[in-house]
């Protein structure tokens, strides 16, 4: 249970840096 929860943790972190990124290169687009 607690290696799934851990992979949960890693995966949800993961795709906020992700999301993040897209969000910067399309702030960079806009400028």
């Amino acid at each position: 249970m607690e290696g799934k929860q851990s992979y949960w943790l890693n995966y949800s972190l993961l795709e906020h840096i992700f999301s993040t990124e897209i969000f910067q290169v399309g702030v960079c687009c806009l400028i």
